[in-house]
């Protein structure tokens, strides 16, 4: 084999293996084998649920300013759009409620399966 050949050959093979190498190097277990887990099982309102509504709802729905007239300021009043489902279809984005957080991102798919295993559980206050 002649040396320009050889040359070419040893490049393209450690360009491959600089982009192999450097292509993983800032992935995660988590992003490359989609192991991460939505913990659905120990979901309390005190230490789950009443966070995620105070850093996304209650700037707008608290009993000082009840936007839409809905309050979410205290567990009795989340208790009650959750047994009647205005909470889920609101927070799922689903046809013919008003999607909210409004102007904000959506919850995630987890923080969604953490609010339907809380409703599904019967809403407790614990």
């Amino acid at each position: 084999m002649n040396w320009k050949l050889s040359f070419v050959m040893t490049v393209i093979t450690l360009s491959g293996l600089s982009m192999a190498v450097s292509g993983c190097k800032w992935d995660s277990e988590e992003a490359l084998f989609n192991t991460v887990t939505c913990d659905t099982t120990s979901i309390s309102y005190s230490k789950t649920i009443k966070p995620m509504l105070a850093n996304s709802c209650v700037g707008c729905h608290n009993s000082g300013f009840e936007s839409g007239g809905v309050s979410l300021e205290t567990h009795k009043d989340v208790r009650v759009y959750a047994k009647n489902g205005l909470l889920m279809g609101t927070v799922r984005h689903e046809p013919g409620f008003s999607a909210m957080p409004k102007g904000g991102q959506k919850f995630s798919d987890c923080q969604i399966q953490q609010l339907q295993a809380w409703v599904n559980k019967g809403a407790p206050n614990d």
